[in-house]
């Protein structure tokens, strides 16, 4: 007993200014205390070339706190350190990371600690907190219920002179020859290392190889991250790509303002995620596109009525030979 609490790190009460600062924007805060997170699952992207790697770190013993690995792609060695924060009614900060050859690119879920706020009892939480849903516990104490929901993820850096930076863009050091050949290789890459910022729009205003006119990312509850679209998702690999996982949430490609996936207009700055009327190339249930020229080839309406080489398909009239109309028409005509 005496070892494991010797493991534990002990949180810095007035953190340096440094490396990369990350705050959770929280919209619940019941029955808290403090929050120390435990585990932190982060996108980590290579400095060198973009590639990103998903890693866990801890907020609660040294040894689980650091990471040192070689990039899949270009084989660079990055590391990655985690200085706890915590968490209060007053101050959502996650923690401080330092790395080295790398960046974080998005948080996709915490494992928390809490405090009850009547009784001061320890009370873990058993379930990831992950954007847009409650993270509940019960205090075995008092009985009082907690609960935590985050809605974003803001990440800035600063500089080892504690000031506020731009940090150089993922992929940034590769040299000319490789940046042309990553580019005409863009439909292998399912998604890249960018940093989602509120504010700030993401590659491309979101819009991938697979969907050209889809402007926002989706967040999949089975990895808690996002991609630009269904088959990214599939081609990352992800186990909830091939059960059929559906997004929960999705970010606007203008923005970066992340809401539920029932929304189709941004919430913040009112762009639409996929066009409307004529420039549609989708039937949207009659508010669409009507032009069978531009609708897409998986719409059911593209060839209704219509062969595909663009000629009017014949109608049957059994309907008005048999039946009660067969039977008028064939009196009308003795008549």
């Amino acid at each position: 007993e005496e070892e494991e609490e010797e493991d534990v790190m002990e949180i810095e009460l007035n953190p340096p200014l440094r490396g990369f600062h990350i705050e959770l924007a929280v919209t619940e805060w019941i029955g808290i205390g403090t929050l120390r997170p435990v585990e932190v699952n982060i996108q980590l992207s290579c400095d060198r070339c973009g590639t990103p790697h998903t890693i866990a770190l801890s907020g609660m013993y040294e040894k689980d706190a650091h990471v040192a690995q070689r990039c899949s792609k270009c084989k660079s060695v990055f590391r990655c350190s985690f200085r706890p924060q915590l968490l209060h009614e007053n101050s959502h900060v996650l923690g401080f990371l330092d790395t080295t050859n790398s960046q974080p690119s998005d948080v996709a879920s915490v494992l928390f600690l809490g405090s009850c706020f009547k009784c001061s009892a320890d009370v873990p939480f058993k379930k990831l907190a992950v954007r847009g849903r409650d993270a509940v516990a019960t205090c075995l104490e008092c009985h009082k219920k907690l609960a935590v929901q985050m809605n974003t993820v803001n990440i800035t850096y600063y500089s080892k002179d504690g000031m506020l930076e731009d940090y150089p863009k993922p992929g940034s050091a590769l040299s000319s020859k490789q940046k042309k050949a990553q580019e005409s290789q863009k439909k292998t890459i399912v998604h890249t290392g960018h940093s989602i910022k509120h504010g700030s729009p993401l590659p491309s205003q979101g819009v991938c190889s697979h969907y050209s006119k889809s402007y926002r990312w989706l967040r999949f509850p089975c990895c808690s991250f996002a991609y630009p679209c269904p088959v990214c998702h599939e081609k990352s690999g992800c186990d909830g790509a091939v059960d059929g996982v559906f997004a929960t949430r999705n970010i606007c490609g203008r923005c970066s303002f992340e809401q539920s996936v029932s929304k189709s207009v941004c919430g913040s700055c009112g762009a639409s995620f996929t066009p409307k009327g004529k420039n549609s190339s989708h039937w949207m249930g009659g508010s669409g596109s009507r032009n069978t020229a531009v609708l897409s080839s998986k719409e059911r309406k593209k060839n209704q009525g219509v062969s595909r080489s663009g000629v009017k398909k014949t109608q049957s009239k059994k309907s008005q030979r048999v039946g009660k109309a067969g039977k008028k028409a064939t009196a009308s005509k003795k008549k």
